[in-house]
């Protein structure tokens, strides 16, 4: 369903712009929980984890906002010109639930998370902090600084399971294991090591799933 959708709506996205009011503005597909395609404009963002509001071609805001309660998938192009899947998903901090916008990396249906198979995603949040700088002839310097996160996530048959430390790899021995985050933490690029390390994975899935004797 999704893919189909995909090749419909990205052909005609487009690369950001800037309005006269020189806010960056770019083109967003979205499809809400009815699977409704809408295409819409926003500002170019690094992090979309909350949604966005929509913009007009001038860049003003309309108060109207794409948010993962009502929307399951957000599509965009990025200055690669690569298509960005964000999908809606449900984590648990602590002992509150709720929905945030993750990069979808490796989506499976659920009927292949049935036969092992493994999803991962990207969580990208950001956060105002406030830094104190010290006295400075009397008095005291302070200011705002924005914090980013980048945290992972995998998606089983059982659910969704944040990966970004030692133990919680420890927890998988059989999809991650403690070898597996050691080579981790050596590698480069820990996006790109996660995503070659489950789509080998999954492709062991797909050969034992055609040929049960392999081993």
């Amino acid at each position: 369903m999704l893919t189909l959708l995909l090749g419909i709506s990205v052909a005609g996205l487009s690369q950001p712009y800037t309005t006269n009011y020189k806010t960056a503005v770019t083109e967003y597909t979205v499809i809400n929980n009815d699977y409704d395609v809408v295409n819409v404009n926003g500002p170019v963002a690094v992090d979309l984890g909350n949604g966005f509001e929509i913009f007009n071609e001038n860049g003003e805001g309309l108060d109207s906002y794409i948010s993962p309660n009502d929307y399951k998938y957000i599509i965009y192009k990025d200055a690669n010109d690569s298509v960005i899947t964000l999908k809606s998903l449900v984590i648990q901090d602590f002992s509150v639930s709720y929905k945030v916008f993750m990069h979808a990396l490796i989506e499976n249906s659920e009927e292949d998370l049935k036969t092992g198979k493994i999803d991962l995603y990207l969580y990208q949040y950001s956060h105002m902090t406030e830094r104190n700088y010290g006295n400075v002839h009397g008095n005291s310097q302070h200011g705002y600084f924005t914090v980013h996160h980048t945290n992972y996530y995998i998606k089983d048959m059982n659910g969704l399971h944040r990966i970004d430390y030692k133990n919680q790899f420890k927890e998988f021995p059989t999809v991650l294991g403690l070898s597996t985050y050691k080579a981790m933490k050596r590698s480069n690029d820990k996006k790109q090591f996660l995503y070659n390390h489950l789509t080998q994975y999954n492709q062991k899935i797909s050969l034992k799933s055609s040929n049960p004797n392999t081993q």
